[in-house]
């Protein structure tokens, strides 16, 4: 029997509505998600161009290409005000011009403006603003695409503690410094466009958030779109801003009343995503299915005090099993977690790496199912698909199932 004849429920991001995300399989609609975020988004559509996406409507992302993904983010506020527009008196121009509207930006109207050196060889031309002022965690991002630079320095600074990146446009590297350093990472974009991101620890308010531009000559130049500072530890899709800091509300899908859809004694599940986790928080859900009473569950989360994934199975208030070897926190994943009497495994990306003989349970009255519950310390959660079975996959399935 073929794997989509086998599954019970087949999710693959596809056809959507407002508040609904269709399921391939049932196609009576019995198995379609329930989607809900209280805000407006963004997204990357099929040519690469980012849009906005109206209050619960959910968002199927292309970013860099490939296949459809099911964005599922935590709450974020850009804190950032006039996020496109550097010819504001928001923004502090030190040795540098800037010209509104001088291009197309990565939303594919002409709405990007061009940064352009004034100073003398080797100075430093910057545009910031200072906006944070409490301590912690921030990651911030900003669009450029590169006209006659040789690179472009991303900065948080504030009392001499200081978290540096710095990108070279031909080699598409980064050299990265500070004591409060973090991580650094791009996205390349259509036409050239790159978005650059940089996450440092805050241990000083009113820090400066900069885009600074150094250059053995005097007019090089970039253009820039999108700036976008954030607490938390990865960055996340772009929130546009004007005069105030704007938050996009959480995403979250589910569908409850689908107990003939879950295996009761037996299943499998199956997952392949992307995925970003804050590393700092306990209990974070990237997926569930549970009884109304939320007494038995199977889930994969971040268990506190660990930096993995756990995968459980808890019925009746009983905890039946408990795998703790892998599941890494971050990166594309396909996980397979298979489940039955004395005969439990989870494979990961074509390996297995837990089993057990010991669990034993008679049934487990599963009727929800939840990726990403609500809330402001959720993991990043992007789905490419999801697939239920109700009966215990083999483990040559598994491994075939789960290998990238």
């Amino acid at each position: 029997m073929s794997t989509y004849e086998d599954a019970s429920l087949i999710y693959y991001p596809s056809g959507y509505k407002a508040s609904k995300a269709y399921s391939l399989k049932p196609t009576d609609g019995s198995g379609d998600l329930t989607f809900t975020r209280a805000s407006t988004a963004t997204r990357v559509n099929e040519s690469g161009l980012i849009e906005s996406v109206a209050t619960g409507v959910p968002r199927i992302d292309f970013t860099g290409g490939g296949c459809a993904k099911l964005i599922l983010e935590p709450q974020r506020t850009n804190l950032v005000l006039r996020s496109e527009e550097f010819d504001n008196a928001y923004w502090v121009k030190s040795n540098a011009t800037i010209t509104a509207n001088s291009t197309t930006s990565p939303d594919g109207t002409t709405n990007a403006d061009t940064f352009l050196k004034t100073s003398a060889l080797n100075t430093v031309s910057q545009v910031s603003k200072g906006i944070i002022t409490s301590t912690g965690t921030y990651t911030f991002s900003v669009f450029l695409k590169d006209i006659n630079s040789e690179n472009v320095l991303l900065r948080l600074d504030a009392n001499g503690n200081t978290c540096n990146t710095t990108f070279t446009f031909a080699s598409k590297t980064f050299v990265s410094s500070g004591a409060n350093f973090l991580s650094a990472s791009y996205q390349e974009l259509t036409n050239g466009w790159f978005r650059l991101m940089l996450t440092g620890n805050v241990t000083a308010t009113n820090f400066v958030q900069a885009v600074t531009l150094y250059s053995n000559a005097i007019n090089s130049s970039l253009y820039l779109y999108g700036f976008q500072a954030e607490q938390g530890s990865y960055p996340t899709s772009y929130i546009p801003t004007t005069s105030t800091a704007v938050t996009r509300v959480a995403d979250a899908a589910s569908k409850s009343g689908i107990s003939s859809l879950i295996g009761q004694t037996e299943g499998t599940i199956y997952l392949e995503f992307d995925n970003r986790l804050l590393t700092s928080y306990p209990n974070e859900y990237i997926f569930l299915i549970r009884n109304p009473s939320g007494t038995s569950q199977l889930y994969i989360r971040k268990e506190n005090g660990s930096n993995a994934f756990t995968v459980r199975l808890i019925v009746g208030g009983v905890n039946i099993w408990t795998n703790t070897s892998y599941l890494p926190i971050s990166g594309i994943n396909k996980i397979a977690v298979a489940y039955k009497t004395g005969d439990s495994a989870v494979f990961a990306n074509g390996s297995q790496v837990s089993t057990t003989n010991t669990s034993s349970f008679s049934g487990s009255s599963f009727d929800d199912l939840y990726f990403n519950l609500t809330g402001t310390l959720n993991p990043e959660l992007r789905l490419q698909s999801s697939l239920l079975f109700t009966t215990r996959k083999s483990n040559t399935e598994l491994a075939d199932l789960t290998t990238l």
